[in-house]
């Protein structure tokens, strides 16, 4: 799993609330939580876009997550 631009929230007003970002960052940094909403939710060539509920109760706020899978050669 690769999470990239987190560090771009801290522009956005909505996360100028310190309680949010950090309840934010914390998750960020539990991979296994992020690889658990994200288990069975990426198909080939399929943007996944999850909110509310789907973010568990961890994620209860304005939050909102995109996935995709991408793969390299090697």
């Amino acid at each position: 799993m690769f999470v990239s631009g987190y560090a771009n929230i801290l522009d956005m007003p909505e996360f100028f609330d310190i309680d949010l970002t950090k309840n934010l960052l914390s998750v960020i940094d539990e991979a296994g939580y992020l690889e658990g909403l994200c288990a069975g939710q990426i198909d080939d060539d399929e943007i996944h876009i999850l909110l509310g509920e789907e973010l568990g109760p961890r994620l209860v706020g304005p939050y909102g997550f995109w996935l995709y899978q991408n793969s390299t050669r090697r």
